[in-house]
């Protein structure tokens, strides 16, 4: 399905990248899960098969969960992420487009 949706981008003249959005189990738990981490590395690799960028969140999150001492970044009630897990996101997708060339170009 990646693979398609990378070929049906690039039909269109824009460019592909996946981002692996961390759940409650990967930015908390110790270790992850094997089900959640194996979807993870799946995407990775086809990735690398087809050519396009992922960019996997969990590190991201992970470091900030611990840093914080708190589960801050997910709501409790029902798991999505409250503003700070938005605004971790936000910048490490910042980082994915600027790192991977994939905003455009600004011409004068």
């Amino acid at each position: 399905l990646l693979a398609l949706m990378k070929r049906e981008t690039a039909a269109s003249g824009a460019l592909f990248a996946a981002a692996l959005v961390p759940s409650n189990a990967h930015t908390y738990l110790d270790p992850v899960p094997p089900l959640e981490a194996k979807k993870y590395e799946m995407v990775g690799r086809c990735g690398a098969k087809e050519g396009f960028p992922t960019l996997d969140m969990v590190p991201a999150f992970r470091a900030a969960a611990r840093a914080s001492g708190r589960t801050e970044l997910h709501y409790r009630l029902d798991h999505h992420w409250n503003s700070a897990g938005h605004a971790l996101a936000a910048a490490e997708l910042s980082r994915l487009l600027r790192e991977a060339h994939l905003l455009p170009v600004r011409r004068p």
